[in-house]
């Protein structure tokens, strides 16, 4: 019986290292992909920047020609005050 009794809290012992070594590979998993997300959503950041960068530069390039490119009739054929849409917001009225 005794013998029964050890066997069978080895077994147990096992049972329970089992467990925690499941335990370990799970949680090694998660942190693994955890971290290749991580470097995933870095990855995603550094070209969103890149992009906004290089719009900017393009926009900025184009309000530095602007004055070649023609954006309407000239000022003497408009009557009344001249209203540029600006980007966001209601339009404002220069007098």
């Amino acid at each position: 019986m005794e013998f029964e009794l050890k066997l069978a809290r080895e077994k147990e012992e096992m049972h329970e290292r089992e467990k925690q070594l499941k335990i370990n590979r799970l949680v090694q998993e998660v942190s693994e992909t955890e971290r290749e997300d991580l470097e995933e959503s870095e990855k995603v950041q550094h070209w969103v920047e890149r992009l906004c960068q290089t719009r900017l530069e393009q926009i900025s390039c184009v309000d530095n020609d602007t004055p070649e490119v023609p954006a309407g009739p000239p000022p003497s054929l408009l009557k009344g005050p001249r209203c540029p849409l600006p980007l966001s917001g209601p339009p404002v009225c220069a007098v």
